[in-house]
């Protein structure tokens, strides 16, 4: 009779694996759920869920675990329900974690209109979905309309730019701005970035200086606080052993 369960049991196993993962529990969660599937991942579940609403939560993540589109399908049901601007940047929103950037950019610009068509979270939005889409004249012009706005000077849309001219061969202007965003304890991804376009542009001791720098940057973070960056520090240690 169990083995009809069985499918269930190693789905909720494996939501219960990866939610202890992600939560960096205790290693004593995983030998439970993995040697006692159905009690551990039960006992669990009471420990880390035991509330209505948490539980409505584990139900969400299972589905999640099922089908990889979900959240994109939940969303396109509340535009089709309530087709306001809000749903259609969530929309938007997920089809580019997805990799639809086609379709990104389509329900971004059918948000630029009216009163958003100069909206500079709207712009920055169609900015990346054109810079995924490697539309590099896109991206520069739509970051004219951009370049006062204060939220723009810091992100990661700028760092798009930055590439973007770099693409287009415009090594100069590129360089300004990777130089403008280039702060000690910050735009991590962007100096990474900048480091790439230094070592592809045959700046090898410029890059060697950013990527030492970096490095000593890691070196000081608390242990917390490389765990947040581990991605970031991955990206710099690979530059380095391609430069050395």
């Amino acid at each position: 009779m169990l083995f009809r369960f069985y499918p269930f049991i190693m789905l909720l196993q494996g939501y219960c694996l990866y939610h202890a993962y992600k939560n960096n529990n205790d290693q004593k969660w995983f030998w439970l759920i993995i040697f006692l599937p159905l009690i551990g991942c039960l006992i669990y579940l009471y420990v880390n869920f035991y509330s209505k609403e948490n539980l409505e939560n584990v139900g969400e993540g299972i589905k999640r675990a099922v089908n990889s589109n979900y959240d994109t399908q939940k969303i396109e049901k509340d535009v089709k329900v309530s087709d306001t601007v809000k749903n259609r940047i969530r929309l938007a929103d997920a089809y580019l974690v997805d990799g639809r950037y086609q379709d990104a950019l389509e329900m971004y610009e059918s948000c630029s209109s009216g009163f958003n068509e100069n909206d500079p979270v709207i712009l920055m939005k169609l900015l990346k979905a054109q810079y995924f889409l490697e539309n590099y004249n896109e991206v520069i012009r739509l970051s004219e309309k951009l370049k006062n706005e204060k939220i723009f000077q810091n992100s990661e849309e700028k760092t798009a730019l930055a590439v973007a001219l770099f693409r287009i061969g415009n090594l100069e202007e590129a360089e300004i701005i990777f130089k403008e965003m280039d702060a000690r304890f910050s735009n991590y991804n962007h100096r990474i970035e900048y480091a790439k376009f230094l070592l592809q542009t045959g700046k090898n001791k410029a890059c060697k200086g950013l990527l030492y720098s970096l490095e000593d940057e890691f070196a000081l973070m608390d242990k917390g606080s490389k765990k947040i960056n581990k991605e970031f520090i991955q990206k710099v240690k690979n530059l380095s052993k391609q430069i050395s």
